[in-house]
Order: C-alpha cells, then structure tokens, then sequence
C-alpha cells in the first residue's frame, strides 16, 4: 500500500506541477499581451500623422485622431466606409491607392484632400501594404503650415529685394 500511495502523491504533485507552469506560461503570456498594449498605446499617443488603415476591400478598418482631425470626421462616422467617401482628393491619390490594393508599388505621393467642410489641404501621403490579409496602411501629413510658412518666407525675400532696390535708387 505505500507505495501506491507514494506513487499517487508523485503523480499529483507532476500534475500540480504541470498545471502551475502551464498557469504561469499563460500569465507570462497575458503581461507580455497588457505590455505591448501599453507600449503600442504610448507609442501611438506620439504619432502626429494621420493614419487610415484600408481592408482590401478598400474600406476604412481605422482611423486615428491626427487623421479624423485633420480631415473633420469622427472615428465612428467613417469606419467602414469605402475610402474614397472619407478621402476625398485628386484623382492621383484614388489611383494610388487602389493601385496599392491591387499590389502595385505606389508608396509615397503629394497631393490635396479635402477636409469634411469642403477646405483643400495640401498632404503627403504614404502608402504600405498590409500583409497577409491585404489592404493598406495610409499615412497622411498635413503639409498646410510648411507650404504657409514657404509663402511667408518668399514674401520675406521679396520685401528685402524690394527694400534693397529702393535703396539702391536712393543713393
């Protein structure tokens, strides 16, 4: 009888074992899990471009806040629409984009879009592939205040080229 009943202690306490490292895996697992989700979500909170993902269907799977932003829309008023309701430019970024969700190789280009209230703004924007599923990711930078601050610079230059003139003809 003792050993049968070592024999079953063993046996209980390998299962005892097996259950905690088990138990202990998947806990690993769920705090790797809550980590990156906290690092993705920091990381995320610094992105200052507008980033639209587009199944391959060509509908909008997300959308971030300098996206929405930037375009006048709320999340929950585009997601799962087709992109070119949400996305409304010239025809050089439709093109690119679903040459992107056939596999093309279009990755970058400038162009304007128009904000919900109907106001063109110049962007970069940015296509990748997002494998496996398909679709794409679309990275959109407001190019407004560079191209405002580009005018106000020529103006600078043209005033100080003027300003020389006119003191050159003074003297």
């Amino acid at each position: 009888p003792a050993p049968t009943l070592l024999g079953f202690a063993a046996q209980l306490v390998q299962q005892l074992m097996a259950q905690i490292a088990r138990e202990a895996r998947q806990a690993s697992a769920q705090n790797l899990a809550i980590r990156l989700s906290n690092q993705l979500a920091a990381i995320h909170a610094q992105i200052e471009e507008g980033i639209v993902i587009l199944n391959r269907q060509g509908t909008i799977d997300e959308i971030n806040g300098p996206a929405t932003r930037m375009l006048g829309y709320r999340s929950e008023d585009v997601t799962g629409l087709p992109f070119g309701d949400v996305l409304v430019s010239d025809d050089a970024l439709t093109e690119a984009i679903r040459a992107r969700l056939k596999g093309g190789q279009v990755t970058a280009l400038e162009c304007k879009l128009h904000r919900r209230s109907g106001e063109a703004f110049p962007v970069m924007a940015r296509l990748q592939p997002l494998p496996p599923e398909g679709g794409c990711v679309l990275t959109l930078r407001d190019l407004s205040e560079a191209r405002a601050s580009e005018v106000r610079q020529e103006h600078l230059d043209q005033l100080a080229y003027a300003g020389q003139a006119t003191q050159s003809f003074a003297h």
